[in-house]
């Protein structure tokens, strides 16, 4: 019976999401109605999901989850690639594309034209911003991808660019180079670094590590913030309720899940707080642990609105819902005071000020289009129960292990619950 209620679920026109893993960053706008079939049968027909989350018991706490950032729903090293569908999604997501374009842009204004050499890190395929370095006055570039295709085809691209008649990019002006940018030479130190390196959780595709290498072999001035875009890559958080998750959609082997930025079944909480702030001119740590401690109270008005948020999704499936043995009122309550995990996101900061800013969700966690996936790690198989006005703690870890770009980083979190007369960590 939990499969009719999560296919039920999975076919509303707000959900965007299907039930197989994706790579770290996936394109987030293909919005799929997944059959019954397509849940796996292991997990999706557990009797626990025709439950209320209120009414089980609940192991005491604290609750842990680990995973590596190329985590896929299995337990893989294997590096971060992308196909023409992720990159195709990337360049489509028009605010991150402008933005990016708008910064560099402003950099590379205070240089003479003609004068001014640029590293591009992740050039991808099309080499997009290496292109327009070269519309906004620069000398040279250097384009740097990881991915042999992606470096063979943005060669094609530059090549093209340069026997363009109406904008030709003068032949030599764009190099582009195979490999980690820490495994690259360069003739020359450069002026401005553009990289648009930011998983979905910011440092999973090895900005650490870039950062590091680039600050030390490839920067004429490393520590002025305007030698970079962006200004910083950031990571935000928040306690989360998801009702796929909820309704027996979650597998419980997958040590954390990617939903589409705009799916509609994931909420928030409480307001998010910052987990990852990582500046490219800043000082950035070459290995070992990079730890936080979190605390948010469970905010007694969201819950509210999550409550009705969740009863307009069910209720135009109440005959089916009821055939379950759920009620709609109850089950839309009992959710909305449910813990999944706590969601994670990527945030893109151009300048120092903060005023020119990328969300990949909205200010307070609402849900908007972004290529960038939402991340997800389930602190347990089923939902916590969670009351308004709770505190939800939790120490987060992010482990560079040997330092290495190619070195998949592994992620931690230890959360807990309290009640709020109980709970003494201040809030951030």
């Amino acid at each position: 019976m939990a499969l009719t209620l999560l296919a039920l679920v999975l076919q509303h026109p707000l959900v965007a999401r299907t039930l197989q893993p994706g790579p770290p960053r996936r394109a987030a706008r293909a919005r799929r109605v997944v059959a019954a079939a397509d849940v796996a049968p292991d997990f999706a027909e557990s009797p626990a999901a025709n439950t209320y989350v209120g009414d089980e018991s609940v192991p005491p706490g604290p609750y842990a989850v680990s995973w590596l950032a190329t985590d896929q729903g299995k337990d893989s090293e294997k590096w971060i690639e992308f196909d023409e569908r992720h990159y195709m999604s990337m360049v489509q997501d028009k605010p991150r594309t402008d933005a990016f374009v708008r910064a560099l842009q402003e950099r590379l204004a205070a240089f003479p034209p003609g004068t001014a050499t640029v590293l591009d890190l992740g050039t991808g395929p099309y080499a997009l911003f290496a292109r327009a370095a070269m519309d906004f006055g620069a000398r040279k570039v250097y384009a740097v991808e990881a991915v042999p295709e992606s470096a063979a085809r943005a060669r094609e691209a530059v090549a093209l660019a340069e026997a363009a008649p109406q904008c030709p990019v003068t032949p030599g002006s764009i190099e582009v180079l195979e490999g980690f940018s820490t495994d690259v030479e360069l003739p020359e130190k450069v002026d401005v670094l553009i990289s648009e390196i930011a998983g979905s959780i910011a440092s999973e595709e090895g900005v650490y590590a870039t950062i590091v290498d680039a600050q030390r072999r490839f920067m004429k001035r490393p520590r002025d913030p305007g030698s970079y875009v962006p200004f910083s890559y950031q990571t935000l958080g928040a306690p989360a309720t998801d009702l796929c998750h909820h309704s027996g959609g979650a597998d419980p082997t997958a040590p954390c899940l990617r939903i589409p930025s705009e799916d509609a079944t994931l909420r928030m909480l409480a307001d998010p707080l910052l987990v990852e702030d990582i500046r490219f001119a800043g000082d950035a740590p070459a290995n070992g642990s990079v730890d936080e401690a979190l605390a948010w109270r469970v905010d007694p008005d969201r819950v509210a609105a999550n409550e009705a948020h969740f009863r307009a999704i069910l209720e135009p499936n109440r005959e089916a819902v009821e055939e379950d043995g759920l009620d709609v009122e109850r089950l839309a309550r009992d959710v909305s005071r449910s813990l999944s995990g706590i969601a994670l996101w990527p945030r893109i900061v151009f300048d120092e000020a903060g005023t020119h800013v990328y969300d990949t969700r909205g200010p307070t966690g609402e849900q908007q289009l972004s290529h960038w996936p939402t991340v997800l790690p389930p602190l347990a198989p089923r939902p916590l129960p969670v009351a308004p006005g709770a505190v939800v703690t939790a120490t987060w870890s992010t482990d560079l292990r040997d330092g290495q770009v190619s070195t998949p980083i592994r992620y931690s979190l230890l959360c807990d619950i309290a009640a709020e007369a109980a709970a003494a960590p201040a809030m951030g």
